[in-house]
């Protein structure tokens, strides 16, 4: 008996499209499978696998599907990007992300890995001045997005996370300061980050093709790769940086007077008449302008 609840959890897993967003209230998508088996719990809380996984869980379990409509609600598949001149680099978006596909350092600007985005959202909250956007995916990137293939590299990422968080809550328990000056944690620039995941895509997609029997998913894993970018990253971060602050309360400043001007922006353009806030909005501008020279 409890051998065939591991196996129905395991099925039910692999269902689950392992954004790890914990809109069902789980804390990642193999609680919520182990909820399903042992508490009974509903199959329609997987928002970003909607109907198709709902029908699917339901099957495995021998359940009925709700009646109510807004059960089958899906989230649109979409990705985040970060506004990069409103980067401060406080890294907490790095730090909520299950998948590792943020890449950046303290005080440095940070990126998204787009391929690697599952749109989880996690991101979205903890982000001091409101720079994540969330970007809507084409019809053949929402298709690419919702695969069992991609699912299962979902969860391989999701694994790796777990594993590197665990390695350092370990290091951090066990080393000395000896150990940390003595083997400091190398340093690598964005361009270095995105373009090692590029080949690592690159590799599974190489390899999944080579061994696929079945034509249609094997043109499907050739279109993948042709999808990737055509010309490799520098090995060099070029990232170009519009404005150099040396110091980091300064920083933060100038990003929160953006967050505040982008506001007023959006208010004024929604009312297209002329609003009290402009007197604020050439104050906000006047002061990014000062705060922009005197750091340049």
């Amino acid at each position: 008996m409890k051998q065939k609840l591991l196996e129905d959890i395991k099925k039910i897993d692999a269902i689950l499209p392992q954004t790890q967003c914990q809109q069902c209230g789980y804390h990642g998508c193999l609680p919520y499978a182990e909820a399903l088996v042992f508490d009974k719990e509903s199959i329609s809380l997987c928002r970003p696998g909607g109907r198709w996984v709902m029908e699917k869980i339901a099957q495995l379990l021998d359940r009925n599907l709700p009646v109510e409509p807004e059960y089958f609600k899906t989230d649109k598949p979409h990705r985040v990007k970060i506004r990069e001149e409103d980067c401060i680099g406080c890294t907490k978006c790095i730090q909520a992300c299950p998948m590792d596909a943020i890449v950046g350092a303290v005080k440095q600007m940070h990126t998204v890995i787009d391929f690697d985005c599952t749109g989880c959202d996690l991101c979205l909250a903890p982000c001091p001045t409101d720079c994540i956007e969330i970007v809507p995916l084409s019809k053949e990137e929402s298709i690419d997005h919702s695969t069992p293939v991609r699912y299962a590299e979902n969860r391989v990422n999701y694994l790796k996370h777990l594993a590197r968080n665990k390695r350092a809550s370990l290091f951090k328990k066990t080393a000395t300061k000896h150990d940390i000056i003595k083997k400091p944690k190398p340093i690598q620039s964005n361009a270095l980050l995105v373009q090692k995941a590029i080949n690592d895509r690159y590799q599974k997609l190489n390899h999944a093709a080579s061994k696929e029997r079945d034509p249609i998913k094997k043109s499907n894993y050739q279109a993948q790769l042709l999808s990737l970018p055509k010309q490799p990253l520098a090995l060099e971060d070029k990232t170009p940086k519009k404005i150099v602050i040396s110091d980091f309360k300064a920083t933060v400043q100038l990003a929160l007077y953006r967050k505040e001007l982008n506001k007023l922006m959006k208010i004024a353009a929604e009312e297209k008449t002329d609003h009290p806030n402009q007197v604020l909005i050439q104050e906000l501008k006047h002061k990014i302008a000062v705060l922009t020279d005197e750091n340049t």
